[in-house]
């Protein structure tokens, strides 16, 4: 289930691993630029939206929202652009994964500014070099909880990831990521009703699972109906490149860490695990959080009483 195998979610002995920007390390980066326009996977409200309230107080909700998820979007493709050019330079044509995470910086309508500022930090020589960074641990009732993250200073990265552990009821700890496994995964736009025409697209080039879920648009800005193709992780690209070629709109794609199991919580468990990955999702240089708990959806204002 998408929701047990991401949060839109994700020092000392909780550090997995630092990798220092490098070539090796840019692919691995650039693989998730395009999740930048889906950082908000799931998007629902946080609770049912009370009898008496008016239309406007939803649409104004579901801006702010829209909003906020494109806000974190161009943060963290900026963090992306500025790694990438410090790897392999500031001049797209000699920079194909620069070039790469720029058209997608451009197709979730990043502002130009935005974009060169990225630049140009990545080219100035007395910049900190981005790392990727790992941390794991646990939330309430022990579920695990692995974060990715991007930034140019671990140890500032490493305090807010414990704090927010800490603060919402987590242990920030190693030995959990061996109950995660790696995964490519595939985002597009999907209408449920033409499911049948997906399957057979992925299926032919190679998916292993098909997932439904939400994601945002961020061409319109809107929350809509996505599938989830899941395949093998060095059969991204070519699973991206055929939906495209079969007419589909890729809003997400990359490798992610899937459960090998998920766990259910008791009722009286499951806000404070929400705010605990919510926490850890919103602190600075946090790229994608992942975590085996099997939460039950949240109600959606179209859910609630008009």
């Amino acid at each position: 289930m998408i929701a047990a195998a991401r949060s839109g979610i994700r020092a000392g002995g909780a550090l997995v691993a630092a990798v220092s920007s490098s070539a090796a390390s840019a692919a691995s980066k650039a693989s998730f630029l395009r999740r930048a326009a889906a950082s908000v996977r799931a998007v629902h409200a946080s609770a049912p939206t009370l009898a008496g309230h008016s239309k406007w107080a939803n649409i104004k909700h579901r801006k702010a929202r829209a909003d906020s998820a494109r806000m974190k979007a161009f943060s963290k493709t900026s963090r992306l652009i500025t790694a990438a050019a410090k790897v392999g330079g500031t001049d797209l044509e000699a920079n194909p994964r620069l070039a790469d995470i720029v058209a997608a910086a451009r197709a979730i309508n990043m502002p130009k500014a935005l974009i060169d500022g990225a630049i140009k930090r990545g080219g100035d020589p007395d910049s900190a070099a981005t790392e990727e960074l790992w941390y794991e641990g646990t939330g309430q009732k022990g579920f695990a909880i692995v974060a990715q993250c991007f930034s140019d200073n671990k140890n500032r990265t490493r305090d807010l990831v414990r704090s927010a552990f800490t603060k919402h009821g987590g242990a920030f700890k190693s030995g959990v990521s061996f109950m995660f496994e790696e995964r490519g995964e595939v985002t597009v736009v999907a209408d449920p009703a033409k499911e049948d025409a997906l399957l057979s697209t992925a299926l032919e080039a190679g998916a292993e699972d098909v997932e439904w879920t939400e994601t945002m648009d961020m061409r319109t800005d809107e929350v809509v109906d996505a599938a989830v193709v899941i395949t093998a992780t060095d059969g991204v690209s070519a699973m991206e490149d055929a939906l495209k070629a079969a007419g589909w709109y890729v809003v997400a794609s990359g490798p992610v860490r899937r459960p090998t199991s998920t766990v259910e919580l008791p009722e009286e468990d499951v806000e404070p695990a929400r705010a605990l990955l919510a926490a850890i999702e919103e602190v600075d240089g946090v790229e994608a959080v992942f975590h085996n708990v099997d939460l039950p959806e949240e109600a959606s204002e179209d859910d609630a009483v008009p």
